[in-house]
């Protein structure tokens, strides 16, 4: 997840232009591709606040953030809380 999850990226792997490999992913799945990568990287972002002890900025790295400031906004608009006050609440 740490990767280069472009559109761009991901469609030239394919040999698929971007508007054309978007369009598909759209009709296939009915969501955007660039939501199903955000939700993949949040979703394994929350599996390691609850299961390790690395920081925050480590966790938005390992899952493809290069902002940390940007990382805990879009955790905070998707699961409705900061990763650390997620971690709090949630760790196990």
């Amino acid at each position: 997840l740490s990767g280069d999850l472009s559109l761009s990226t991901v469609a030239s792997l394919i040999h698929f232009s971007p508007t054309y490999f978007s369009k598909l992913y759209k009709q296939l799945t009915g969501n955007n591709f660039s939501e199903y990568v955000i939700n993949c990287r949040l979703n394994k972002a929350k599996q390691l606040l609850e299961e390790t002890d690395l920081k925050i900025g480590d966790i938005a790295k390992e899952v493809g953030y290069d902002s940390v400031p940007y990382f805990i906004k879009s955790f905070k608009r998707v699961y409705g809380s900061t990763p650390n006050q997620y971690r709090i609440l949630n760790a196990k």
